[in-house]
């Protein structure tokens, strides 16, 4: 598992793997299965690491497995509320080459989204709303950090075309999460970080079987002591391509860091760090 030290990043990176505004866009773009509450449950795993070399301090490398179940609400589509739906996860995480006692057992995520508002010039742009909500199944939060959970909402505006058999999207969002812990401060000292807010920018693309989406996004997290921690950037990119409709697989590639430099005024943005980014690959199984 990652150190202590990075627990502030990867919790309030808000959300795993595919930033929010990213799967904001390619859902836009995405086709759902109709009828009264049809789940879709899917199996991933994947393989993740620190591109830097495996002597390195580093360097980290870990196999994940995710169970994610996505149905759409029995709403109809002439509300003001369209293509609503549910989505759930549940993941775990061990760290290759290294013996720990940590949890595996990630916190699960639960969301729920809805689009508020479709334009008429011919669904180009959408409103939408997500609520999202992370439980503390993972024990070591749970007693490090006294995690007790997650809630947050992410407005977003969308608007996609379409080139033939090109489908592309491009998003914005802003998303809010409120965490709560039962103590303060961490077993470590450190202040908790109570609020995460800021603004997310997202592109996808369609082709045929091929999909790929490029997501950045601004942090700022306020801790429980009313300080404000560094504040972050992250940037994910993925391509996947769908061998069959229950077959897919795909590679990512994402980096966080602060965005200013200790003068805070200074920009912070660069990827010439490779063990601040962390490069994937998946396979999922739809059911």
């Amino acid at each position: 598992m990652l150190a202590k030290s990075t627990i502030l990043l990867s919790l309030f990176g808000l959300y795993q793997s595919a930033a929010l505004a990213a799967e904001t866009a390619t859902s836009e773009i995405s086709s759902g299965k109709k009828g009264l509450f049809p789940v879709e449950v899917s199996l991933a795993t994947s393989l993740s690491e620190t591109p830097v070399n495996r002597s390195s301090a580093d360097h980290y490398s870990w196999i994940g497995f995710a169970m994610n179940a996505k149905g759409r609400l029995p709403i109809s589509d002439r509300s003001w509320i369209k293509e609503a739906s549910l989505s759930g996860s549940l993941s775990v995480k061990d760290e290759l080459n290294y013996d720990d006692n940590e949890s595996n057992l990630e916190n699960s995520g639960l969301s729920l989204t809805g689009i508020g508002v479709s334009f008429d010039q011919l669904d180009k742009f959408r409103l939408g709303l997500s609520l999202n909500g992370t439980l503390p199944t993972n024990s070591d939060d749970r007693n490090y950090l006294s995690y007790q959970g997650s809630v947050g909402a992410a407005p977003s505006l969308s608007y996609s075309y379409s080139f033939g058999k090109l489908e592309s999207s491009v998003g914005v969002s802003f998303e809010f999460l409120r965490s709560y812990y039962q103590y303060d401060a961490s077993k470590g000292g450190q202040f908790n970080p109570l609020w995460a807010y800021g603004p997310g920018l997202s592109l996808g693309l369609v082709y045929d079987k091929f999909s790929t989406s490029l997501a950045a996004k601004n942090t700022e997290v306020i801790l429980s002591d009313r300080s404000r921690a560094d504040n972050s950037y992250s940037i994910t990119w993925e391509a996947n391509y769908e061998w069959t409709p229950s077959w897919n697989t795909g590679l990512g590639w994402s980096q966080k860091d602060r965005t200013f430099g200790y003068d805070g005024k200074s920009s912070n943005v660069q990827f010439r760090y490779a063990d601040l980014t962390v490069i994937s690959a998946n396979v999922t199984y739809t059911l």
